[in-house]
């Protein structure tokens, strides 16, 4: 069974779920000050979800998607941050496909 993680990057809360076969499983807010940036944040970013696997009994390796919503403008070809419209300012900066492969 494929699982998958859903992350909305808003600018006062990080929501993050665990979804299977579209029903969400489990649920993890985190505070955040967006204009400190993303790169801050992406470590509590793995803990929620690293907790969220944990609790729901879920293997990594069973993870098909991690998907990421921006409050910004995105390439989605390139899956790159091309405008962060003045929140997680050094998004542009971060390799965030390799952010997630590597995770």
């Amino acid at each position: 069974m494929r699982y998958n993680i859903g992350i909305d990057l808003g600018g006062t809360i990080i929501k993050v779920g665990l979804m299977r076969e579209g029903e969400m499983i489990g649920f993890k807010t985190l505070p955040t000050v967006s204009r400190k940036g993303l790169r801050i944040n992406l470590p509590f970013i793995e803990e929620a979800i690293e907790q969220l696997l944990i609790e729901s009994d879920v293997d990594t390796r069973e993870l098909g998607s991690i998907g990421l919503a921006f409050p910004g403008i995105v390439n989605p070809v390139s899956r790159t941050v091309i405008s962060a419209n003045e929140k997680y300012d050094d998004a542009q900066e971060i390799d965030l496909p390799g952010w997630v492969e590597n995770r």
